[in-house]
């Protein structure tokens, strides 16, 4: 089994994480493979703010999320591919939601994003 695949894997068994994120996929009655970039702007958003709130309930509570995993372990945990996630990425950043910083993320503005996960 592949690093990515694993570390996928290993986040699926945070069960709010994996509520989150899916759960964007799943408010819609189109399947993961329909293209509408905003399905995937609305899962990648509820993986993010998801594991944000993971982390600040174990007592790490900031603006900067951090990713020890990569690209490839977020495609598969939310079963997209890789470059739909560093495209969407590259969307989020673009429309000032979020700031790509070394091994994570920054959000500026949380509320925002998650106005975009009750699409």
């Amino acid at each position: 089994m592949n690093n990515s695949l694993l570390q996928a894997r290993q986040m699926s068994n945070s069960a709010p994480i994996a509520l989150c994120a899916r759960s964007a996929l799943a408010r819609h009655s189109i399947g993961p493979n329909h293209g509408n970039s905003i399905i995937w702007v609305a899962a990648l958003a509820s993986f993010l703010i998801g594991w944000r709130d993971r982390l600040a309930g174990l007592g790490d509570a900031t603006n900067t999320v951090p990713l020890p995993m990569g690209r490839q372990a977020i495609a598969d945990f939310l079963g997209l591919t890789i470059k739909t996630v560093g495209r969407t990425f590259t969307k989020l950043e673009r429309d000032g939601l979020i700031e790509i910083v070394p091994a994570g993320v920054c959000v500026p503005d949380l509320e925002r994003l998650q106005s975009l996960t009750a699409a």
